[in-house]
């Protein structure tokens, strides 16, 4: 029973996280992104660049605590 307490609301986190990510990929929303960028200077090698948005991660970690909170008052735990 305490294993699907930590297992669902690991897989709900991680399920809405790549949704939304690639979502935002999809449909081009800048905001659902998670985008690099390759720069390549002259004399140093070469510089990788990557950002985006954690807004993705915050609600994925929201969701998790939701569906924790679910199960528990439902009485898997």
């Amino acid at each position: 029973m305490k294993l699907k307490l930590l297992f669902i609301p690991l897989a709900v986190t991680l399920i809405t996280i790549v949704g939304l990510y690639t979502i935002g990929n999809l449909f081009e929303i800048s905001f659902l992104r998670w985008d690099y960028e390759l720069v390549i200077p002259d004399r140093d090698g070469f510089i990788i660049e990557y950002g985006g948005s954690i807004i993705p991660i915050i609600i994925g970690i929201v969701a998790g605590f939701v569906s924790e909170r679910v199960l528990r008052r439902r009485g898997v735990a």
